[in-house]
């Protein structure tokens, strides 16, 4: 009988040390995770801070800075000869969603002006939001000179 409870014994030890090996392993495991997912959750978190501060940025700028100063002297001529800078209603010097706002209220007698808001936006944005994913909405409205790469779920 004194074998029979040395192996009772010795088979319970093991069983514990097991036992105990995998509660060390799982709990090293879920604290490496845990710290992995905050980390990300850190980065990320930043991440999007900057991303929101050039938003606002742009945002600033395009309501605040001339047209003209945003824009080369020939891309304005150029407009104005096609029509999109149409100087009746919106001058170079006007911030350019100063001119979209104009452009979008006398869109209901003039259609073409939405394109033209589009159009001045859309250049901008390309080219102060690049390596970015954009999409400037207005109104609930948006058009493919307004979004990066036509696509709203990456922007």
């Amino acid at each position: 009988m004194c074998g029979g409870e040395t192996v009772k014994r010795r088979a319970f030890v093991f069983t514990l040390d097991a036992v105990l090996a995998l509660l060390v392993v799982l709990i090293f495991i879920t604290s490496v995770t845990a710290i992995a997912t905050n980390s990300n959750q850190v980065y990320m978190t930043q991440v999007q801070i900057q991303n929101k501060g050039l938003a606002q940025h742009i945002l600033e700028t395009m309501r605040t800075v001339p047209l003209s100063n945003l824009v080369s002297p020939t891309k304005i001529d150029e407009w104005i000869s096609l029509g999109v800078l149409n100087l009746t209603y919106v001058t170079p010097q006007m911030p350019p969603l100063q001119i979209a706002a104009t452009y979008w209220a006398l869109s209901s007698k003039y259609p073409q002006f939405k394109t033209y808001a589009e159009i001045i936006l859309g250049y901008l944005l390309h080219d102060l939001a690049k390596g970015y994913n954009y999409q400037l909405i207005i109104n609930n409205y948006t058009s493919p000179y307004l979004t990066f790469n036509n696509s709203y779920a990456n922007a």
